[in-house]
């Protein structure tokens, strides 16, 4: 091990990985690194999580994330030598945060989607169900998809074959009778019901017709029903389960491990 970096295919497993976040300044700092490694190494401004594993990039990345911490980016020589000597006592390559992607000039091609651990692939879309049974309110939920993957966020609903494939998710999990937010909220400069994600509301499933904009407020969201899939006013604030949905991005390429 002698801490360079080499390109690897960003699916391959085997890999180990550095988690990096910025340290809490109001803790007092440690700075035991004995066999085992702890579980939070504190280095400059920054605490880190050395995991020893079989798993891709992605996983890796997914596994940072759910944990409020990053894949580790090394900014310089001083850094570079930490890690070394962290990873050096393991004696395994451990994924860190570079990564390459397709030009942006580039058409990209759907098949090269990959879904994290645990989330379902639906056409060019990833979504993760297991928040189903959480209870958060609205803005919470978003915080818990965005902190899942990278650019996820609450459920939106673009079409009646995304709103059929929701619902038989959630039949053959056993969760029809569940509520949960999709990711509509009312936008005060029109007075109306947007997706978060700015696209147009084009599809929809309201019970008859869309409701009375004078029954619409600033505070005013949208819920679905599993049993039925049709869609409810709710109050923002309330808590209920939600489902994560990741918009297709360029896969990386090429990811980079530290040997």
């Amino acid at each position: 091990m002698t801490g360079k970096w080499y390109d690897e295919k960003c699916s391959e497993s085997g890999y180990g990985f550095v988690c990096q976040k910025l340290q809490d300044t109001t803790k007092s700092p440690t700075h035991s690194y004995h066999h085992p490694l702890p579980n939070n190494i504190e280095y400059r401004d920054h605490n880190y999580r050395v995991i020893s594993g079989n798993l891709s990039w992605y996983n890796a990345m997914v596994m940072c994330r759910e944990n409020h911490f990053d894949l580790v980016s090394i900014m310089d020589a001083y850094h570079q030598a930490f890690l070394t000597v962290l990873v050096n006592r393991l004696g395994a390559p451990h994924w860190i945060g570079l990564h390459s992607e397709l030009p942006a000039s580039k058409p990209f091609i759907s098949n090269d989607v990959v879904c994290p651990t645990t989330w379902v692939k639906f056409g060019q879309i990833c979504y993760n169900f297991d928040p189903v049974v959480y209870q958060l309110t609205f803005e919470k939920s978003r915080e818990h998809c965005r902190l899942m993957a990278n650019n996820s966020d609450v459920l939106t609903i673009m079409s009646d074959q995304e709103n059929r494939f929701v619902l038989e998710q959630l039949w053959t999990l056993g969760l029809l009778h569940q509520t949960v937010w999709l990711g509509m909220d009312f936008n005060q400069d029109n007075n109306s019901m947007v997706w978060v994600d700015g696209s147009p509301v084009d599809y929809n499933n309201w019970p008859n017709k869309s409701p009375d904009p004078k029954l619409v407020f600033p505070d005013t969201c949208v819920t679905t029903r599993g049993v039925d899939g049709v869609w409810h006013l709710s109050q923002c604030t309330e808590q209920l389960g939600f489902i994560c949905k990741t918009t297709t991005m360029p896969s990386p390429l090429q990811c980079w491990g530290l040997y």
